[in-house]
């Protein structure tokens, strides 16, 4: 098994877990900045962002959501907004860079769907929504 390499590698391991002849845990790597570990993916991706977009994840969440955000060019005034379904805006942050992750605990919002606005300057670039689910 250590001297093959993907699919058949995999495959052996997971052979191996399944039968109880090998313990393994897989590393933990939460996304963020600047993450230096030969283990990780590298982050940001190499070559040019096309367009600004944003992912949400995990949704539905329960405890913590992480909001991604990438940004073709260096940004200026721009934000992301945490807003209920009556309008009301519970959070913003300032995003200060290209790659950007964001974490934020949901201990203070009740379960329920939320939406979240990502803003350039006055600009609307994109909306998403997302689900607390604390049952």
């Amino acid at each position: 098994m250590t001297n093959s390499t993907g699919m058949l590698k995999a495959f052996a391991r997971n052979i191996l877990i399944v039968n109880d002849s090998l313990d393994y845990a897989e590393p933990i790597y939460l996304p963020q900045p600047g993450l230096k570990s030969g283990k990780a993916r590298i982050w940001p991706e190499k070559g040019v962002q096309a367009q600004n977009f944003m992912k949400i994840y995990p949704n539905p969440a329960k405890n913590l959501v992480i909001i991604e955000v990438r940004l073709k060019e260096i940004p200026n005034n721009a934000q992301v907004q945490i807003i209920n379904l009556e309008g009301i805006v519970l959070d913003e942050i300032a995003v200060n860079q290209r790659y950007d992750y964001i974490v934020i605990p949901l201990s203070e919002f009740k379960s329920g769907t939320y939406l979240c606005k990502l803003s350039i300057g006055n600009k609307t670039v994109e909306t998403k929504q997302f689900i607390i689910s604390r049952f």
